[in-house]
C-alpha cells in the first residue's frame, strides 16, 4: 500500500474547519496535515507541509481563494486544489 493523500483545508467557517478535522481522519487514505482559516496562512502552510490536496474555500479574508490560487501558480510545488 502507497502512503496517506495528505490533505490541507483552508476554510474559514470555524463550524466547516471542525467538522473537516473529524472527518477527515476517519476516511481510509487520507491524512489532515494542516487546517487554516485564511489563504495567506494556507499559502505558507503549503509550502512548509507540501501536500497532497488543498481543500480550498474561495471566500477566505485577506487573500481570498482565487488570490491563493494565482499565488500557488508561482510556486514549485504545486498540490491537487479543489474549491
Amino acid at each position: 500500500m502507497g502512503a496517506d493523500v495528505r490533505v490541507l483545508a483552508v476554510e474559514d467557517d470555524p463550524e466547516t474547519r471542525m467538522l473537516l478535522e473529524a472527518l477527515l481522519p476517519t476516511l481510509p487514505g487520507l491524512t489532515l496535515c494542516g487546517l487554516t482559516g485564511d489563504g495567506l496562512s494556507g499559502l505558507e502552510l503549503t509550502d512548509r507541509l507540501q501536500p497532497d490536496v488543498v481543500l480550498l474555500d474561495v471566500v477566505l479574508p485577506g487573500l481570498d481563494g482565487l488570490g491563493f490560487l494565482r499565488a500557488l501558480g508561482r510556486r514549485r510545488h504545486r498540490p491537487v486544489v479543489v474549491v
